[in-house]
């Protein structure tokens, strides 16, 4: 069996190229065969390299669509995070604070809501320290010292 190399490193046999040429073996002489076999071969091996290329690319793009599909959710994410910590700095309380800080223990506002809830427990203190003075100079204090620390 005569080995027949094509483009692309593609390697066919006669036996094969006979075997899916139309034409068969009969009525060529054999330089006409090894003709028809070259042009079959390259053909074949030009097939090949397009149908890998399609390939290639198809894994191309399906790397691409995940990675920007990741990128869109990580981005989400964000977006949630933002606001539910927009949300509970809104809020104004203890326990908005609290429920942030258990939901998103581990995040860039961490800090940020863990200085506003003791701020916060500070300002409540000192209300509390006000009510139960109920004198209007208490009073005065607080809402000035709440004015400072918020």
């Amino acid at each position: 069996m005569r080995q027949i190399a094509g483009r692309a490193g593609a390697t066919l046999t006669c036996a094969r190229i006979a075997r899916n040429s139309r034409f068969g073996r009969s009525g060529f002489n054999l330089r006409l065969w090894h003709k028809a076999d070259i042009t079959f071969a390259s053909r074949i091996a030009l097939e090949e390299e397009s149908r890998r290329k399609a390939e290639a690319e198809a894994r191309e793009r399906a790397e691409k669509d995940r990675v920007r599909k990741k990128k869109e959710a990580q981005h989400r994410k964000e977006e949630e995070l933002e606001q539910a910590f927009a949300t509970a700095k809104h809020a104004d309380s203890i326990s908005a604070i609290d429920t942030f800080l258990a939901t998103h223990p581990e995040t860039r506002y961490t800090d940020e809501a863990q200085t506003l809830r003791a701020a916060l427990v500070e300002r409540d203190d000192a209300f509390k320290v006000a009510v139960a003075a109920t004198t209007r100079l208490r009073l005065n204090r607080f809402s000035t010292a709440t004015r400072r620390v918020l």
